[in-house]
């Protein structure tokens, strides 16, 4: 045989074909299913654990975001109640600082007020002094002129009881002298008070 296959050309004709076997449907199928099942098994199993990998991932990725998302609530009410707080706060240092200027003015008017009032106590005790003045001048002339008034009517009496007669008995029965003392007093007090 070796020596007729490098010799001659053969025909197909002439060569023999095995026979092949004839398997039923069914070996075939379970044949091509055992090939395909592992090949389709496989990256379904490979699959469905990375798909329950990402799944686990997206819910902490989802309990991460309702955490971040209730913070957020949390931080954006704490922002409005400071916003609240600061726009509280700017109304009380708006009024707070309308008050202040308030007090500054009536300080202020107070302040003239008190400057105009002690002017015009000054002028008043002034004229007061200048009163008190005049009054003591006029006061110590008129006793000075009570003095000279009580000289006279004790000269005069003492001139009565002489004209008509009149003696004296004791000290001083009619107060003549009295009234003598009492004027030249009356006199010197109010030169005493001009000094």
């Amino acid at each position: 045989m070796s020596s007729l296959s490098t010799n001659s050309p053969m025909r197909v004709d002439d060569q023999q074909t095995p026979e092949r076997r004839s398997y039923p449907a069914s070996v075939h199928f379970a044949f091509v299913g055992g090939l395909l099942l592992p090949l389709a098994v496989i990256p379904y199993l490979l699959g469905r654990r990375q798909t329950s990998v990402v799944r686990n991932r997206l819910q902490e990725a989802e309990r991460v975001l309702q955490a971040v998302e209730h913070e957020l609530k949390a931080a954006t009410r704490e922002l409005q109640a400071l916003r609240s707080k600061q726009t509280n706060s700017s109304s009380q240092i708006k009024q707070l600082q309308e008050s202040v200027d308030e007090f500054d003015e009536s300080t202020g008017k107070l302040q003239a007020d008190g400057i105009e009032g002690q002017k015009t106590l000054l002028q008043y005790v002034v004229e007061l002094e200048r009163d008190l003045e005049s009054s003591k001048t006029l006061h110590s002339n008129s006793m000075r002129e009570v003095g000279r008034s009580l000289g006279s009517v004790a000269g005069f009496m003492h001139e009565l009881e002489l004209g008509l007669g009149m003696t004296r008995r004791g000290e001083d029965p009619r107060g003549i002298d009295r009234i003598r003392a009492t004027a030249a007093k009356l006199q010197r007090g109010s030169s005493t008070a001009d000094r």
